[in-house]
């Protein structure tokens, strides 16, 4: 029950009965008149404390592939479905720089980004670990895709680093203003 479950809920009933009006079923839409209510965006940052508590929780972790993905958007910054899709192709170890797909940006353009010593680090340890011709950095259980969910692995960090609360996408928000407080300007945080 949140502002913004509810004006989710109303653009879909508002597009149902545009739709129920196009298709001739119904006279009129009465979503409407629906008044959208004022949304607060949410942004939680991670103490180091908290960092350091995820880390230990990572390091400790059965499944590397889930922690491995959780380890690059924190070190990235990056959205956790830019990550699950990254491909080997992407990465330029000998600069740096990771270049995602268009596919797989919100923006849907090529976006280059560079990468720590620390992301080169995790993409060769992956190329040793993910079988020969898998373009993927992460390859999920289908053959031929990539990794799909990690939800469970999240909660189960959740619960093991006591970060009750914190969603995947608080990583970006933390990973930003690490670099704000490291001098970066916020025009090149942006891009």
């Amino acid at each position: 029950p949140t502002p913004v479950r509810a004006n989710r809920m109303g653009e879909v009933l508002r597009k149902m009965f545009t739709l129920a009006v196009e298709w001739g079923w119904c006279a009129d839409n009465p979503a409407q008149r629906f008044h959208r209510r004022i949304e607060t965006p949410r942004e939680r940052f991670l103490s180091k404390e908290e960092i350091n508590s995820l880390g230990a929780a990572l390091d400790a972790a059965e499944d590397r592939r889930a922690a491995d993905i959780i380890r690059m958007c924190m070190l990235t910054g990056a959205r956790v479905g830019e990550v699950k899709a990254a491909r080997f192709e992407g990465f330029n170890l000998e600069y740096g720089s990771w270049s995602k797909q268009a596919a797989t940006t919100k923006q849907r353009k090529i976006h280059r980004v560079p990468i720590s010593a620390d992301v080169a680090k995790l993409v060769r340890q992956r190329q040793l670990v993910v079988p020969g011709g898998c373009p993927w950095l992460f390859p999920g259980d289908v053959p031929g895709q990539h990794v799909q969910e990690i939800r469970r692995f999240w909660v189960n960090m959740q619960r093991t680093a006591d970060l009750e609360g914190v969603r995947i996408h608080d990583l970006r928000h933390t990973f930003a203003s690490l670099l704000v407080s490291g001098g970066a300007s916020l025009e090149m945080i942006g891009r």
